[in-house]
């Protein structure tokens, strides 16, 4: 049986990932390529066998419970629940978001890190490679070295005490090694590059509001600067580690949706591994 490919995209939220990564799905589909959109949120959703989505369930839910540690509502300890059927019915994600939350304690964040990393060597190995072995193209809208970076930059946010620093440094190292060996990383990884200021407002057009983690909510800080302090600081660290990972760069502007599609589909098309499966 042919191998498929696993493309992943990396860049700040709201930059244009999932706009790019489902055109490029429906063009492949066009084509008659089997094609999957995969990501640890679809994956709950899809129930199946206790391996690996009971474990995979657990962890989502352990992720938000250690990210948002030691928070407070009108000054009282958060509680959070600690079973996904229950996290998921009571929608405890828009909750959270809306919740005037103080920040988490310093060691959550970092844990919380660590879980998510769990989680998506979980994701990868029991998820995305059969997959890719059965000949299917799977496409993941989010590498998932964002998530865990974006909760590490979180815990620097709420301390600065050198040697807490100095877990996080350490973890940073580990996380560009892991995210970078050569069964995490994708056949294809595109680096989607562009200014936070652009993504602010296309996130606000199209939603009306932030998400849960587009900002150092769980520091104790909401809003447009926290918005555009936590992606700048993503940013620098997607390109680092793209350009340590020898992935295309895929620069989005002002110039216009379809301008921008264009030359995105025009990059992920013309790739050497899109050329394989198509030919």
């Amino acid at each position: 049986m042919p191998q498929g490919a696993y493309v992943s995209f990396l860049g700040i939220d709201g930059i244009g990932k999932t706009t790019l990564a489902r055109a490029f799905r429906d063009k492949l589909l066009g084509l008659g390529v089997n094609v999957k959109e995969v990501s640890w949120r679809s994956t709950n959703g899809e129930g199946g066998q206790s391996w690996p989505h009971d474990a995979l369930q657990e962890l989502w839910v352990d992720t938000f419970r250690l990210l948002f540690g030691g928070s407070t509502l009108s000054g009282q300890p958060l509680a959070l629940p600690r079973d996904f059927a229950t996290w998921d019915s009571e929608e405890w994600e828009d909750k959270l978001g809306e919740m005037p939350l103080t920040s988490a304690h310093r060691s959550g964040p970092v844990a919380a890190a660590l879980a998510e990393l769990s989680g998506n060597l979980v994701l990868t190995d029991a998820v995305i490679r059969p997959l890719v072995d059965s000949g299917t193209v799977v496409i993941q809208e989010t590498f998932p070295y964002k998530h865990v970076l974006k909760e590490i930059l979180v815990a620097r946010q709420i301390s600065d005490e050198p040697r807490f620093i100095s877990i996080c440094g350490l973890l940073e190292t580990l996380i560009l090694e892991v995210f970078g060996s050569a069964h995490m990383q994708p056949d294809l990884g595109i680096f989607v590059d562009g200014d936070p200021t652009l993504a602010h407002a296309w996130r606000l057009n199209e939603t009306g509001k932030l998400g849960l983690l587009e900002d150092f909510g769980a520091a104790g800080d909401r809003g447009r600067e926290s918005y555009l302090q936590l992606q700048e600081k993503s940013a620098a660290y997607f390109s680092t580690a793209a350009k340590s990972w020898g992935w295309e760069a895929h620069v989005v502007d002002n110039s216009g949706l379809d301008a921008n599609l264009t030359r995105g589909l025009d990059l992920l098309m013309t790739s050497p591994t899109i050329s394989r499966i198509l030919n």
